[in-house]
């Protein structure tokens, strides 16, 4: 009897189901295999167990007879092995395969976030930048009219020493002191207009948070990072590195890291941490988007 039916493809959307249908039987499969490869590998380890230990009283027929039993136990660990492997690359082609089409969908999308997270960035220092301006402007404003009261008040209590210097030569007791009176009020009063002055706040200028229709949250903070200026100027135990290998990039970076994350730690818990010879720290712009 023909079957002209067709079979219809199983679709899987969670690779977990994957692993539930494939995992038992997987594994029966390969303890079966396996069973087959090494279906005399008990008997191998008992003799392997029972062979004298005391090699004293080995005579060189012994001698042979243990190389004979190394070659099959090394011929069933190599049957193993190949087994393995047989098993292992098609798994580790598909791997491959899977992560080539992930990251040819993915990395185009990766490089837009970086692109359009510079752009935020960038904006985020002109805005910040534009905000700064504006405020000096108009610090420099009230500054400018606080003086110029300043100097009006200045003015009054210049006249007033002078009405007081006037009372005081011609005998007017009581003159004098009126005068003083409105010089020493007229000179707190300047003295206090110039310290308000000196007191207008700076704003903050940094792009805190904004929120957006999709229900995003971006947010510009201030954090502190690392580079390396001088590799010259490094630790005895980075240089060693570079000097051990053509090719050290990955050995330097960690011990780069482990010399760096506690002192990032520290700078930023209270803004200072020990010097490290051939590394600037600075505060940079970070973008956080959630």
């Amino acid at each position: 009897m023909n079957d002209n039916s067709t079979t219809t493809p199983v679709a899987i959307k969670d690779p977990g189901e994957l692993t539930i249908i494939m995992g038992s039987a997987l594994d029966n499969v390969l303890t079966d295999a396996l069973n087959e490869v090494l279906k005399d590998g008990d008997n191998l380890m008992d003799q392997a167990m029972r062979v004298p230990m005391i090699t004293s009283d080995w005579k060189r027929e012994t001698f042979a007879a243990v190389g004979d039993l190394r070659k099959m136990v090394r011929s069933r660990i190599t049957a193993a092995e190949d087994l393995r492997l047989a098993w292992t690359g098609p798994v580790n082609k598909a791997i491959k395969r899977i992560n080539s089409i992930f990251k040819g969908r993915v990395e185009p999308l990766e490089k837009a976030d970086e692109h359009v997270g510079q752009l935020m960035l960038k904006w985020s220092r002109e805005e910040e930048k534009r905000v700064k301006d504006e405020q000096d402007r108009l610090r420099k404003i009230e500054e400018d009219k606080a003086l110029a009261a300043a100097k009006v008040i200045e003015e009054e209590a210049r006249i007033a020493r002078e009405q007081e210097a006037v009372a005081a030569a011609a005998g007017d007791t009581k003159g004098a002191e009126q005068a003083a009176e409105v010089a020493r009020a007229a000179e707190t009063k300047r003295d206090k207009v110039i310290d308000q002055a000196a007191a207008i706040p700076v704003a903050d200028t940094t792009v805190r948070k904004a929120r957006g229709l999709y229900g995003s949250t971006s947010s510009v903070r201030k954090v502190w990072r690392a580079r390396l200026v001088s590799i010259r100027d490094l630790p005895d135990e980075a240089r060693l590195l570079i000097m051990a290998s053509e090719d050290a990039r990955n050995e330097i970076r960690k011990a780069l890291k482990s010399m760096l994350d506690p002192r990032l730690i520290e700078l930023r818990d209270s803004g200072k941490c020990d010097a490290l010879p051939g590394v600037e720290f600075f505060l940079d712009d970070s973008v956080t988007v959630r």
